[in-house]
Protein backbone atom coordinates (compact mmCIF):
# COMPACT_ATOMS: atom_id res chain seq x y z
CA UNK A 1 0.00 0.00 0.00
CA UNK A 2 1.08 3.37 -0.70
CA UNK A 3 -0.21 7.20 0.19
CA UNK A 4 0.17 9.37 -2.31
CA UNK A 5 -0.32 13.16 -2.30
CA UNK A 6 -3.21 14.32 -4.47
CA UNK A 7 -1.63 15.94 -7.56
CA UNK A 8 -2.64 15.11 -10.87
CA UNK A 9 -6.39 15.70 -12.33
CA UNK A 10 -6.54 11.71 -12.36
CA UNK A 11 -5.64 11.30 -8.35
CA UNK A 12 -8.49 14.23 -7.70
CA UNK A 13 -10.82 12.60 -9.75
CA UNK A 14 -10.08 9.50 -7.47
CA UNK A 15 -10.74 11.02 -4.32
CA UNK A 16 -14.05 12.70 -5.27
CA UNK A 17 -15.77 9.83 -6.49
CA UNK A 18 -13.93 7.39 -3.93
CA UNK A 19 -17.51 7.81 -1.28
CA UNK A 20 -19.40 6.14 -4.45
CA UNK A 21 -17.35 3.09 -3.82
CA UNK A 22 -17.03 3.12 -0.09
CA UNK A 23 -20.98 4.04 0.65
CA UNK A 24 -21.96 1.06 -2.36
CA UNK A 25 -25.59 -0.26 -1.22
CA UNK A 26 -25.99 2.11 1.50
CA UNK A 27 -29.17 3.12 1.98
CA UNK A 28 -28.43 6.20 4.22
CA UNK A 29 -25.72 7.68 2.54
CA UNK A 30 -26.49 10.42 -0.08
CA UNK A 31 -24.40 11.35 -2.82
CA UNK A 32 -22.69 15.13 -2.58
CA UNK A 33 -22.83 16.85 -5.44
CA UNK A 34 -19.19 16.87 -7.18
CA UNK A 35 -18.75 20.75 -7.97
CA UNK A 36 -19.74 21.75 -4.60
CA UNK A 37 -17.20 18.81 -3.30
CA UNK A 38 -14.36 20.46 -5.84
CA UNK A 39 -15.24 23.97 -5.04
CA UNK A 40 -14.92 23.21 -1.42
CA UNK A 41 -11.52 21.80 -2.02
CA UNK A 42 -10.34 24.36 -4.46
CA UNK A 43 -7.23 26.19 -3.11
CA UNK A 44 -7.94 28.54 -5.48
CA UNK A 45 -11.38 29.42 -5.59
CA UNK A 46 -12.57 28.83 -2.50
CA UNK A 47 -11.69 31.91 -0.64
CA UNK A 48 -11.68 29.89 2.89
CA UNK A 49 -8.14 28.99 1.36
CA UNK A 50 -6.86 32.42 1.34
CA UNK A 51 -6.35 32.54 5.22
CA UNK A 52 -5.71 28.63 5.05
CA UNK A 53 -3.84 25.37 3.44
CA UNK A 54 -4.38 22.36 2.80
CA UNK A 55 -3.00 18.98 1.60
CA UNK A 56 -4.74 15.73 0.53
CA UNK A 57 -3.90 12.16 0.10
CA UNK A 58 -4.96 8.94 -0.99
CA UNK A 59 -4.08 5.63 -0.31
CA UNK A 60 -3.30 3.37 -3.36
CA UNK A 61 -3.25 -0.45 -3.79
CA UNK A 62 -2.67 -2.38 -6.70
CA UNK A 63 -3.87 0.93 -8.91
CA UNK A 64 -6.66 1.03 -6.92
CA UNK A 65 -7.81 4.11 -4.43
CA UNK A 66 -8.78 2.51 -0.86
CA UNK A 67 -8.65 5.64 1.20
CA UNK A 68 -8.94 9.54 1.26
CA UNK A 69 -7.86 12.49 3.64
CA UNK A 70 -7.20 16.06 3.94
CA UNK A 71 -4.43 17.75 6.22
CA UNK A 72 -5.97 21.68 6.85
CA UNK A 73 -4.37 24.37 8.61
CA UNK A 74 -6.09 27.30 9.10
CA UNK A 75 -4.72 30.49 9.99
CA UNK A 76 -7.62 32.26 11.22
CA UNK A 77 -8.53 29.38 13.71
CA UNK A 78 -5.14 29.61 14.85
CA UNK A 79 -5.24 33.39 15.60
CA UNK A 80 -8.93 33.18 17.24
CA UNK A 81 -7.97 30.49 19.34
CA UNK A 82 -4.24 31.08 19.87
CA UNK A 83 -3.45 27.33 19.72
CA UNK A 84 -1.87 25.86 16.51
CA UNK A 85 -3.88 23.43 15.49
CA UNK A 86 -4.57 21.15 12.33
CA UNK A 87 -7.33 19.86 11.18
CA UNK A 88 -8.36 16.43 9.20
CA UNK A 89 -11.17 16.38 6.74
CA UNK A 90 -12.50 14.61 4.01
CA UNK A 91 -11.51 11.12 5.32
CA UNK A 92 -12.87 8.26 3.76
CA UNK A 93 -11.90 4.89 3.79
CA UNK A 94 -12.58 0.74 3.60
CA UNK A 95 -13.03 -0.91 6.56
CA UNK A 96 -9.54 -1.93 7.25
CA UNK A 97 -7.71 -0.23 10.08
CA UNK A 98 -4.35 0.04 8.61
CA UNK A 99 -5.39 2.14 5.51
CA UNK A 100 -6.82 4.69 8.38
CA UNK A 101 -3.82 4.58 10.28
CA UNK A 102 -1.71 5.13 7.24
CA UNK A 103 -3.96 8.33 6.03
CA UNK A 104 -3.84 9.51 10.19
CA UNK A 105 -0.30 9.68 10.02
CA UNK A 106 0.08 11.15 6.61
CA UNK A 107 -1.69 14.50 7.80
CA UNK A 108 -0.06 14.07 11.37
CA UNK A 109 3.40 14.05 9.95
CA UNK A 110 2.73 17.23 7.45
CA UNK A 111 1.16 18.77 10.52
CA UNK A 112 3.98 18.57 12.50
CA UNK A 113 6.35 19.84 10.14
CA UNK A 114 4.48 23.00 9.58
CA UNK A 115 4.66 23.01 13.12
CA UNK A 116 1.38 22.52 14.53
CA UNK A 117 1.14 20.91 17.75
CA UNK A 118 -2.29 19.42 17.72
CA UNK A 119 -4.84 17.52 15.48
CA UNK A 120 -8.56 17.95 15.59
CA UNK A 121 -11.18 17.04 13.30
CA UNK A 122 -13.03 16.16 10.86
CA UNK A 123 -13.51 19.67 9.50
CA UNK A 124 -14.72 19.33 5.87
CA UNK A 125 -12.72 21.92 5.56
CA UNK A 126 -14.06 24.22 8.50
CA UNK A 127 -16.24 24.42 11.27
CA UNK A 128 -18.25 26.71 9.09
CA UNK A 129 -18.95 23.84 6.67
CA UNK A 130 -19.53 20.41 7.33
CA UNK A 131 -17.68 18.85 10.52
CA UNK A 132 -17.97 16.20 12.78
CA UNK A 133 -18.12 12.32 12.92
CA UNK A 134 -21.21 10.69 13.48
CA UNK A 135 -21.06 8.59 16.41
CA UNK A 136 -25.00 7.68 16.66
CA UNK A 137 -28.19 7.73 14.22
CA UNK A 138 -26.37 5.30 11.51
CA UNK A 139 -29.80 4.32 10.24
CA UNK A 140 -31.12 8.00 9.03
CA UNK A 141 -30.24 9.56 6.30
CA UNK A 142 -28.14 12.94 7.04
CA UNK A 143 -30.23 16.37 6.93
CA UNK A 144 -28.66 18.89 3.79
CA UNK A 145 -25.19 19.71 4.96
CA UNK A 146 -25.03 17.57 7.65
CA UNK A 147 -22.08 14.64 7.22
CA UNK A 148 -22.48 10.45 7.08
CA UNK A 149 -20.08 7.74 7.66
CA UNK A 150 -20.14 4.30 8.55
CA UNK A 151 -19.89 3.35 12.23
CA UNK A 152 -16.14 2.22 11.86
CA UNK A 153 -14.66 5.18 11.22
CA UNK A 154 -15.98 5.80 15.03
CA UNK A 155 -13.23 2.87 16.13
CA UNK A 156 -10.88 3.81 13.51
CA UNK A 157 -10.53 7.45 15.01
CA UNK A 158 -10.15 6.26 18.07
CA UNK A 159 -7.94 3.88 18.10
CA UNK A 160 -5.52 6.18 16.60
CA UNK A 161 -5.68 7.94 19.65
CA UNK A 162 -7.69 10.56 19.08
CA UNK A 163 -10.33 11.89 22.02
CA UNK A 164 -13.45 13.45 22.39
CA UNK A 165 -13.24 17.30 22.14
CA UNK A 166 -17.02 18.63 21.80
CA UNK A 167 -20.20 16.43 20.55
CA UNK A 168 -22.93 18.16 18.23
CA UNK A 169 -26.51 17.41 18.50
CA UNK A 170 -29.16 16.81 15.97
CA UNK A 171 -32.59 17.31 16.99
CA UNK A 172 -36.27 16.78 15.08
CA UNK A 173 -39.41 17.47 15.86
CA UNK A 174 -42.74 17.49 14.05
CA UNK A 175 -43.78 20.66 12.40
CA UNK A 176 -47.62 20.41 13.82
CA UNK A 177 -49.32 23.34 16.12
CA UNK A 178 -48.68 21.27 19.87
CA UNK A 179 -48.78 22.78 22.81
CA UNK A 180 -45.80 24.03 22.70
CA UNK A 181 -46.55 26.56 20.09
CA UNK A 182 -49.34 27.61 21.89
CA UNK A 183 -47.58 28.71 25.14
CA UNK A 184 -45.10 30.37 22.55
CA UNK A 185 -47.98 32.21 21.36
CA UNK A 186 -49.60 33.37 24.57
CA UNK A 187 -45.83 34.12 25.79
CA UNK A 188 -45.68 36.43 22.49
CA UNK A 189 -48.47 38.05 23.42
CA UNK A 190 -47.12 39.07 26.92
CA UNK A 191 -43.77 40.08 25.31
CA UNK A 192 -45.41 42.60 22.74
CA UNK A 193 -46.17 44.69 25.17
CA UNK A 194 -42.93 44.85 26.70
CA UNK A 195 -40.94 45.02 23.06
CA UNK A 196 -43.85 46.75 21.01
CA UNK A 197 -40.81 47.99 18.61
CA UNK A 198 -40.02 44.53 17.51
CA UNK A 199 -40.11 43.20 14.15
CA UNK A 200 -39.22 40.22 12.43
CA UNK A 201 -39.09 40.06 8.81
CA UNK A 202 -38.13 37.52 6.08
CA UNK A 203 -34.68 37.82 3.84
CA UNK A 204 -35.18 40.36 0.92
CA UNK A 205 -33.12 38.77 -1.98
CA UNK A 206 -33.69 41.93 -3.98
CA UNK A 207 -31.24 43.55 -1.83
CA UNK A 208 -29.33 40.40 -1.02
CA UNK A 209 -25.84 42.58 -0.75
CA UNK A 210 -27.30 44.38 1.95
CA UNK A 211 -28.87 41.21 3.61
CA UNK A 212 -25.64 39.43 3.67
CA UNK A 213 -23.36 42.04 5.68
CA UNK A 214 -26.30 41.83 8.47
CA UNK A 215 -26.12 38.22 8.26
CA UNK A 216 -22.38 38.35 8.64
CA UNK A 217 -22.69 40.85 11.10
CA UNK A 218 -25.27 38.67 13.47
CA UNK A 219 -23.09 35.67 13.27
CA UNK A 220 -19.73 37.01 14.08
CA UNK A 221 -20.72 38.73 17.00
CA UNK A 222 -23.73 35.87 18.21
CA UNK A 223 -20.87 32.93 17.80
CA UNK A 224 -18.27 34.37 18.91
CA UNK A 225 -17.99 32.98 22.36
CA UNK A 226 -18.69 29.31 21.01
CA UNK A 227 -16.68 26.45 21.27
CA UNK A 228 -14.78 26.40 17.99
CA UNK A 229 -16.02 29.77 16.58
CA UNK A 230 -13.84 30.88 13.72
CA UNK A 231 -14.94 34.07 11.86
CA UNK A 232 -16.43 34.53 8.58
CA UNK A 233 -14.25 36.75 6.21
CA UNK A 234 -16.51 38.94 3.95
CA UNK A 235 -15.55 36.94 0.93
CA UNK A 236 -16.46 33.65 2.57
CA UNK A 237 -19.97 35.40 3.65
CA UNK A 238 -20.41 36.16 -0.13
CA UNK A 239 -19.28 33.04 -1.63
CA UNK A 240 -21.25 30.92 0.70
CA UNK A 241 -24.50 33.20 -0.43
CA UNK A 242 -23.99 32.84 -3.71
CA UNK A 243 -23.63 28.88 -3.34
CA UNK A 244 -27.18 28.85 -1.20
CA UNK A 245 -28.78 31.61 -3.11
CA UNK A 246 -30.48 28.97 -5.55
CA UNK A 247 -31.77 26.85 -2.45
CA UNK A 248 -32.82 29.64 0.30
CA UNK A 249 -36.52 29.98 0.46
CA UNK A 250 -36.70 33.76 1.47
CA UNK A 251 -39.96 33.19 4.27
CA UNK A 252 -37.66 30.38 6.26
CA UNK A 253 -35.10 33.25 6.77
CA UNK A 254 -35.77 35.47 9.44
CA UNK A 255 -34.54 38.39 11.23
CA UNK A 256 -35.17 39.83 13.57
CA UNK A 257 -34.98 43.51 14.45
CA UNK A 258 -35.56 45.93 17.49
CA UNK A 259 -35.98 49.40 17.08
CA UNK A 260 -34.60 49.17 13.76
CA UNK A 261 -31.24 47.21 14.50
CA UNK A 262 -31.17 43.36 13.52
CA UNK A 263 -31.02 41.02 16.78
CA UNK A 264 -30.88 38.08 15.54
CA UNK A 265 -31.55 35.43 12.95
CA UNK A 266 -33.29 32.19 12.16
CA UNK A 267 -32.15 29.81 8.77
CA UNK A 268 -34.46 26.94 7.44
CA UNK A 269 -33.67 25.18 4.52
CA UNK A 270 -35.45 22.50 2.69
CA UNK A 271 -33.86 19.13 3.34
CA UNK A 272 -32.50 18.92 -0.14
CA UNK A 273 -30.79 15.31 0.40
CA UNK A 274 -34.27 14.22 -0.17
CA UNK A 275 -33.73 15.53 -3.50
CA UNK A 276 -29.86 14.67 -4.29
CA UNK A 277 -30.32 11.21 -3.13
CA UNK A 278 -31.82 10.48 -6.53
CA UNK A 279 -29.53 12.50 -8.37
CA UNK A 280 -26.10 10.63 -7.99
CA UNK A 281 -23.85 14.44 -7.32
CA UNK A 282 -24.92 15.23 -11.05
CA UNK A 283 -26.76 18.59 -11.91
CA UNK A 284 -26.25 18.02 -15.42
CA UNK A 285 -27.14 16.85 -17.87
CA UNK A 286 -29.97 15.54 -16.72
CA UNK A 287 -30.05 16.09 -13.21
CA UNK A 288 -31.83 19.67 -13.31
CA UNK A 289 -35.25 17.50 -14.43
CA UNK A 290 -34.42 15.30 -11.38
CA UNK A 291 -34.04 17.75 -9.23
CA UNK A 292 -37.37 20.31 -9.93
CA UNK A 293 -39.49 16.55 -9.83
CA UNK A 294 -38.42 15.84 -6.30
CA UNK A 295 -38.00 19.42 -4.72
CA UNK A 296 -42.05 19.47 -4.91
CA UNK A 297 -41.96 16.12 -2.80
CA UNK A 298 -39.52 17.52 0.01
CA UNK A 299 -41.70 17.16 3.72
CA UNK A 300 -38.59 17.91 5.78
CA UNK A 301 -36.75 21.43 6.61
CA UNK A 302 -33.14 22.06 8.63
CA UNK A 303 -32.61 24.77 11.04
CA UNK A 304 -29.07 25.54 9.85
CA UNK A 305 -28.20 28.76 12.00
CA UNK A 306 -29.87 30.64 14.98
CA UNK A 307 -27.97 33.75 16.51
CA UNK A 308 -28.64 36.16 18.33
CA UNK A 309 -26.35 39.37 19.45
CA UNK A 310 -24.79 39.16 22.64
CA UNK A 311 -26.67 42.04 24.23
CA UNK A 312 -30.21 40.89 23.35
CA UNK A 313 -29.53 37.15 24.53
CA UNK A 314 -30.58 37.78 27.94
CA UNK A 315 -34.11 39.71 26.60
CA UNK A 316 -37.70 38.08 25.82
CA UNK A 317 -36.35 38.53 22.43
CA UNK A 318 -35.30 35.28 21.19
CA UNK A 319 -38.92 33.98 21.30
CA UNK A 320 -40.00 36.60 18.92
CA UNK A 321 -37.52 34.90 16.17
CA UNK A 322 -38.82 31.08 17.01
CA UNK A 323 -42.64 32.02 16.61
CA UNK A 324 -42.59 34.20 13.56
CA UNK A 325 -40.38 31.25 11.90
CA UNK A 326 -42.67 28.49 13.16
CA UNK A 327 -45.56 30.15 11.60
CA UNK A 328 -44.47 30.27 8.11
CA UNK A 329 -43.27 26.62 8.15
CA UNK A 330 -47.15 26.21 8.84
CA UNK A 331 -48.18 28.29 6.38
CA UNK A 332 -45.96 26.31 4.00
CA UNK A 333 -48.02 23.33 4.37
CA UNK A 334 -46.10 20.82 3.32
CA UNK A 335 -43.39 20.29 5.98
CA UNK A 336 -43.99 17.58 8.15
CA UNK A 337 -40.62 17.73 10.67
CA UNK A 338 -38.06 20.02 11.13
CA UNK A 339 -34.43 18.78 11.91
CA UNK A 340 -32.72 21.21 14.31
CA UNK A 341 -28.65 21.07 13.82
CA UNK A 342 -26.33 20.90 14.71
CA UNK A 343 -25.96 22.27 18.43
CA UNK A 344 -23.04 22.61 20.66
CA UNK A 345 -23.31 19.89 23.65
CA UNK A 346 -22.56 22.67 25.90
CA UNK A 347 -24.66 25.70 24.27
CA UNK A 348 -27.10 25.23 26.76
CA UNK A 349 -29.10 28.66 25.87
CA UNK A 350 -29.54 26.85 22.39
CA UNK A 351 -30.78 23.48 24.25
CA UNK A 352 -33.44 25.09 26.02
CA UNK A 353 -34.58 27.03 23.36
CA UNK A 354 -35.06 24.08 21.03
CA UNK A 355 -36.22 21.52 23.98
CA UNK A 356 -39.39 24.03 24.05
CA UNK A 357 -40.23 22.34 20.85
CA UNK A 358 -40.13 18.93 22.23
CA UNK A 359 -37.72 17.30 19.84
CA UNK A 360 -36.37 13.90 19.46
CA UNK A 361 -32.29 13.67 19.92
CA UNK A 362 -31.72 11.75 16.29
CA UNK A 363 -28.15 12.22 15.58
CA UNK A 364 -24.70 13.01 17.60
CA UNK A 365 -21.72 14.06 15.77
CA UNK A 366 -18.37 14.28 17.69
CA UNK A 367 -15.56 16.37 16.71
CA UNK A 368 -12.50 14.25 17.82
CA UNK A 369 -8.49 15.79 19.39
CA UNK A 370 -5.25 14.69 19.75
CA UNK A 371 -1.72 15.97 20.92
CA UNK A 372 0.52 15.82 18.02
CA UNK A 373 3.85 14.58 19.59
Amino acid sequence: MEIKEVVSKEDWKSFLKLPWHIYKGNPFWVPPLLEDEKFRLNTKKNPFYQHAQAKSFISVKDGKILGRIAGIIDENYINTHREKTGFFGFFECLSHYELANALFLAVKDWLKKQGIHYLMGPFNPSINETCGLLIEGFDKRPCFMMPYNHPYYVEFVERFGMEKAIDLFAYETKTEQNKAMSRLSSLIERLHKRYPEVRVRSLNLKRIDEEIKIIKNIFNNAWEENWGFTPLTDEEVESMAKRLKPLIVPDLVSIGEYKGEPFGLILFLPDYNQVFQHINGRLFPFGWLKFFWHVRKIDRIRGLLLGVKHKYQKTGLVPFLFYKSWRKILEKGHYKCVELSWALENNFSVLRSAKGLNPTLTKVYRIYKMKIK
